[in-house]
């Protein structure tokens, strides 16, 4: 059902409940705050009835949104919300969570208002309790992404781009997980498609095993929330957990790939390889010290126990890697296509540079900074280099 302003009053009212129940407000609060009746506001919240323009504009001013927001996102996934209720641990990550949630529907709004969806290519989904042995599952499973995925058995330096531009993963960088022990979270929707957060405090180097760790969801149990919560005192025990940490190193590390370059290494070195030569073999592919050493440990290259042996004696990995001259990159919090689908659109006037700040979750100054990063749509670059939105032949 369309009014005659084009609004659906069924998402409207789908948006404005789902606001309600994040501001933690009831029918009867909202309500008496906007001055109408419980069953107007039922009715509302129902589809059966559109409020006023002053009356949306009280709801939306008491639950501290938009009208546009109202208006113009598609309706929440209740799905979701059903089982995000059903996750142990979700109180905790309740923010987060809303965040991650927050950006698949605007992300969706955006591809919809620029008419450019993502077309996802979903391979089909593991089921974990067929594997009897989660190491040889993990990498028997990491070895078939990669090859549907034309990667090789190399070092992945573009991971990100690989699963937001390749796998249709959506990707965002989660301040709400600053100050938490949470290092990820994952959420699928059939209808956002599958959402990673990543601690946004955390270095590339985590952020990258996070990915790969909630991918390994994504493969196995797409349907079921997750959150992965840094135990750095034990190792996890969970089969999920555990399979999803295997899955991580094995794509990040393929045994081929990493024995063919330790094989090198150790033949420059003379047969004699030093801890300066495992540091430069974690930056080659893009992971910590401590993974790269107990992967080698994994495929029999070092003794076991070698990680725990150096630590022991003193060895402290981030002290000898600035030593190195190796630096700890930060990873962008935004995908880049998200980014520039806001930018385009703010570009071509469809969107305010409030909703810009409202897309990008943070303040308008940091948003026209974030904006001029991006290249505009049509804008000429030096020499003869075509614009953005010059049009390409396609053979057919």
């Amino acid at each position: 059902m369309q009014s005659e302003l084009g609004v659906d009053p069924g998402v409207l009212g789908a948006n404005i409940a789902h606001a309600r129940k994040r501001a933690e407000q009831t029918q009867d609060a909202l309500a008496k705050r906007v001055g109408i009746s419980r069953p107007i506001l039922i009715a509302i919240e129902s589809g059966q009835r559109l409020p006023s323009e002053l009356q949306l504009h009280n709801i939306a001013e008491s639950l501290q949104t938009s009208v546009r927001d109202l208006l113009s996102l598609g309706a929440p996934d209740e799905i979701i919300a059903v089982r995000l209720r059903a996750l142990r641990g979700a109180e905790d990550a309740q923010p987060a969570l809303e965040a991650l949630e927050d950006y698949g529907r605007r992300y969706l709004h955006l591809e919809q208002m620029a008419q450019d969806r993502i077309v996802r290519r979903e391979p089909p989904a593991f089921s974990l309790e067929r594997a009897h042995n989660l190491e040889y599952a993990a990498e028997e499973l990491a070895a078939t992404e990669r090859l549907r995925l034309g990667l090789g058995d190399g070092p992945l330096p573009d991971l990100r781009v690989v699963f937001e531009e390749d796998a249709g993963l959506r990707v965002f960088g989660l301040d709400e997980l600053r100050k938490t022990k949470i290092s990820g979270l994952f959420i699928y929707s059939r209808e956002y498609g599958p959402l990673i957060g990543f601690n946004a405090a955390h270095d590339s180097r985590r952020v990258r095993w996070t990915l790969c760790h909630e991918y390994a969801h994504y493969l196995s149990e797409r349907f079921e929330p997750e959150i992965t919560v840094e135990n750095l005192e034990r190792p996890r025990r969970n089969r999920r957990e555990t399979f999803a940490d295997a899955f991580a190193a094995q794509f990040l590390m393929p045994a081929t790939g990493l024995s063919r370059r330790f094989s090198e290494m150790l033949s420059d070195a003379g047969g004699k390889l030093k801890v300066a030569h495992l540091l430069m073999l974690a930056q080659f592919f893009d992971v910590s010290f401590q993974a790269l050493t107990q992967r080698l440990e994994e495929i029999g290259r070092v003794t076991r126990g070698t990680y725990e042996m150096l630590v022991s004696r003193g060895l402290k990995p981030r002290e000898a890697e600035e030593l190195l001259g190796f630096e700890r990159r930060a990873i962008d919090r935004l995908p880049f296509r998200y980014v520039f689908l806001v930018a385009s659109l703010y570009g071509r006037g469809d969107i305010s540079e409030g909703d810009v700040a409202a897309y990008l979750r943070t303040d308008r100054l940091t948003a026209r900074e974030l904006l001029q990063r991006v290249p505009e749509p049509g804008e000429e670059d030096h020499g003869s280099q075509p614009g953005l939105d010059t049009p390409v032949g396609v053979s057919v």
